[in-house]
């Protein structure tokens, strides 16, 4: 089996263990500190509206404030994700995250004098301001996480963060409406979203230093110029582009999941609120279960072949919980949720639910990753912001898409559940198109990884700084190895022999061009494996020669084998000291 590649010291965290990230300083604080934003949000939010609907305000006017509510939340990300981008580019993040956290705490504290008032209008108003909150922690979030967790650690760091949000949210969502439905609600709601917010800022203090990546930014304040500006850095690097549309419909998936899965409980299954938050459970723990299976089969620099399997599996378990509950009629009177699951389908329903995390988070965790890693440290914060301000928009129009099937077609919500599905996967088809690497890196990783057991290819001596220029036989599977199994970035630069169909998939997927010259016509292949961009380059990085053997029989990879050798054009004997590296590897 292939030796795992060595590209710094950063590798060896990963081995530490998935959880051993909580342990560490660089880690721990910053999770703590989105856990609690992402848990505050949801209590003050979803205790308002449990407030709202039950008398606060006039029964005639419960929708219009109910929606007014939502919208005020999700605002802010239109207004305030491009400044919120230059800020986290231009200053230290974790500075700006301890002042990011204090204004939450100051919001938290007007939010629960206005509840003791039950000055509403004030409440809407601090719902604002705690979205505009959000807009300023999105980017901070995910671009600081590069900065302290480096190339070993940014999956683990991801898996552990996509499963803390989605806890924080049912958590969140749950205490909310239990407090606003027990006594003296308007004390117990005030008084735990201001230790909330007050154990946020305190774990925010203890959050290392992350310097700025563009300190000389000159910030602009026209919101709409600015996002033309992101939307340009984010088109200007291979791959962005279709990670954030990736990004932006899991997100939609997900708002609509959190959406009507208590009413499809309680309307089509018939059942009680124990069973909504059962079958709410199952989802997050899906998540939190798919995020850490993609850490822990996807190494340590995520695998982006898992975002097709992800995708595929939405798209399939949407359209089985559909077809579930066809011609289902439930019970007359309310039962006991356990006793209620003993009834077919609603086996098969909590799993099409749990299912539909699990690939949830195989599909998100691995975008997120290939995001932050070519985003460019320079621009990372503003192009998280332009992927915070598009999932913003995707879940708008999530909602939009519920309320006319739902409300103005009177569509069931099975049916609804149908159109995700179908929708999930014109949406995976049309990525997939836009983004070629994905099935590229899915193939890679079953033939290589699955088939033949090639988990990383080693390469003798190899540096993290340099560029590793591997030289490839004239042979599709050695390419395809070379290109998804190096464990790097990798750019592919192909004879003019070898122009046909045969190899344009592999072109796509890993494209050739400047500052890489063309190899002759005498060449064969050559893989140009550049250095991690989380790898901080000081000076001009140096390139390695390498040679690819494949001895194989048939369809049966026998050994692989990267050999150093002397760069063209130098004297023979070789200039790269080193060994070969040969990997046994066993067959299918």
């Amino acid at each position: 089996m292939a030796a795992p590649a060595r590209t710094g010291p950063t590798m060896a965290h990963h081995r530490q263990g998935l959880f051993a990230l909580l342990g560490t300083r660089r880690f721990l604080p910053f999770f703590l500190v989105q856990f609690s934003g992402a848990f505050n949000d949801n209590l003050y939010r979803n205790a308002l509206l449990v407030l709202l609907v039950s008398g606060a305000v006039a029964a005639e006017r419960v929708n219009l404030w109910v929606n007014l509510a939502a919208g005020l939340f999700i605002l802010p990300f239109f207004l305030f994700s491009p400044l919120a981008g230059q800020l986290a580019d231009r200053c230290d993040k974790a500075r700006l995250m301890r002042w990011i956290k204090a204004a939450e705490a100051l919001i938290m504290a007007g939010a629960a004098a206005a509840l003791v008032q039950q000055a509403w209008a004030w409440l809407l108003v601090l719902l604002f301001a705690m979205g505009a909150h959000s807009s300023f922690f999105g980017p901070l979030k995910y671009a600081i996480m590069p900065q302290h967790l480096g190339a070993g650690d940014l999956v683990a760091g991801n898996a552990l963060v996509g499963m803390g949000t989605f806890v924080a949210i049912l958590s969140g969502t749950i205490g909310g409406t239990l407090l606003a439905g027990g006594p003296d609600p308007h004390f117990w709601v005030g008084g735990g979203v201001v230790l909330v917010a007050l154990s946020g800022w305190i774990a925010s203090l203890a959050v290392p230093p992350a310097p700025p990546a563009a300190p000389n930014l000159r910030i602009d304040w026209n919101p709409l110029r600015q996002l033309a500006v992101l939307y340009r850095l984010a088109a200007a690097r291979f791959g962005v582009l279709p990670a954030v549309a990736g990004i932006s419909v899991f997100w939609a998936l997900g708002v609509s999941y959190l959406t009507q899965i208590p009413n499809f409980a309680v309307a089509v299954l018939g059942g009680t609120p124990a069973l909504i938050a059962l079958l709410l459970s199952a989802f997050v723990v899906g998540i939190a279960m798919g995020s850490l299976l993609c850490a822990r089969i996807g190494g340590a620099r995520g695998e982006l072949g898992l975002v097709p399997l992800g995708g595929l599996g939405l798209a399939l378990f949407s359209l089985d919980l559909g077809f579930a509950v066809r011609g289902f009629q439930p019970l007359a009177e309310a039962v006991p949720s356990l006793q209620l699951l003993h009834q077919w389908p609603l086996p098969r329903v909590l799993g099409d639910i749990l299912l539909l995390g699990v690939c949830g988070g195989l599909y998100v965790v691995p975008l997120y990753v290939h995001l932050q890693r070519r985003a460019g440290s320079d621009s990372r914060a503003r192009v998280i912001a332009f992927n915070n301000l598009l999932n913003a928009l995707f879940m708008v129009a999530a909602s939009l898409l519920g309320m006319l099937a739902l409300g103005v077609l009177h569509w069931s919500i099975p049916d609804f559940f149908l159109l995700l599905g179908l929708l999930q996967g014109l949406a995976l088809v049309l990525l997939s198109i836009w983004a070629p690497d994905w099935l590229v890196c899915l193939a890679g990783w079953v033939v290589g990884r699955l088939w033949f057991g090639v988990r990383t290819l080693h390469f003798p001596e190899g540096r993290g700084t340099e560029t590793w220029v591997l030289h490839c036989p004239p042979d599709p599977l050695a390419v395809l190895l070379a290109v998804t199994r190096s464990g790097r970035p990798t750019r592919l630069a192909l004879p003019t022999a070898l122009r046909g169909r045969r190899w344009r998939w592999l072109r796509r997927a890993a494209p050739g061009s400047a500052p890489w010259p063309e190899p002759g016509a005498e060449e064969g292949p050559v893989c140009h494996c550049e250095p991690d961009p989380l790898v901080a380059v000081t000076a001009v990085a140096a390139s390695r020669h390498y040679r690819l053997r494949l001895r194989r029989r048939g369809w049966r990879v026998l050994e692989v084998e990267i050999t150093p050798q002397a760069r063209p054009g130098t004297a023979s004997g070789g200039d790269v000291p080193g060994i070969a590296a040969p990997c046994a590897v066993p067959g299918p």
